[in-house]
């Protein structure tokens, strides 16, 4: 018996393990975000990667817009002041390589990526 219950504990932690191998590949820690395309929906939660290629505070409102160079275009993000506009201007600048999560949404008949908090930005990689 003993020897049958060892074989046992072995193929229990064999097949969690290759449960959890399925989880994080079939599953990646995006929050449930779809990936931003072309085709993403206005409201939508999406995430995406760029290189900030500019950005600037508004006259109206303190808010801070970055211009992300992602795949071959350009998209807006958009960081209300009450959501840590302020601190992002300080933290991310031109030539940095970030991460943002945010909401799909439409101003003056362009889209662009609305930031809930300051912690849907982070920088990935600094400029050489």
């Amino acid at each position: 018996m003993e020897k049958e219950g060892k074989i046992i504990v072995v193929l229990i932690a064999m097949a969690l393990s290759s449960l959890s191998i399925a989880y994080i590949t079939f599953f990646p820690a995006n929050n449930g975000l779809q990936e931003y395309s072309d085709s993403s929906n206005i409201g939508e939660e999406v995430y995406l990667e760029g290189t900030v290629l500019g950005k600037h505070v508004t006259y109206n409102g303190d808010h801070l817009i970055l211009n992300l160079k992602w795949n071959s275009g350009l998209v807006k993000v958009f960081v209300p002041n009450s959501n840590g506009a302020e601190t992002l201007d300080k933290k991310i600048n031109k030539g940095f390589y970030i991460h943002v999560e945010g909401a799909v949404d439409k101003y003056k008949g362009k889209r662009e990526i609305i930031i809930q908090q300051k912690n849907d930005i982070s920088v990935v990689e600094h400029p050489q």
